[in-house]
């Protein structure tokens, strides 16, 4: 596990995710396809601080689910399993990728 930061298209948005799995995830659903190509990074809600919160927007999507975005550029964040209070972060809002 390791420590990530990353942001939205335009930087409204910002985020530090610490504990962040190492290892990537993904949904074959085809919302989770259309809205992030399906894959994630997982954390729990409590290791993920945000900066500019004011623009971050909520959409849940099911009884048990949510997906954030930033309310300026529209750009995909992460998907909250709301009973695990876990989220799966979308790999291309984080910084340094390839490290």
């Amino acid at each position: 596990m390791s420590s990530r930061s990353g942001q939205c298209n335009c930087g409204a948005v910002r985020f530090d995710a610490d504990d962040v799995e190492l290892e990537y995830g993904a949904c074959h659903c085809r919302m989770c396809q259309r809205w992030s190509g399906g894959i994630f990074l997982a954390t729990s809600v409590g290791k993920v601080r945000f900066t500019g919160e004011e623009n971050l927007r909520r959409f849940k999507t099911s009884d048990w689910a949510e997906r954030g975005f930033c309310e300026i550029c529209g750009a995909s964040l992460f998907y909250h399993l709301l009973k695990l209070d876990k989220y799966e972060m979308c790999v291309g809002a984080f910084d340094n990728v390839d490290d």
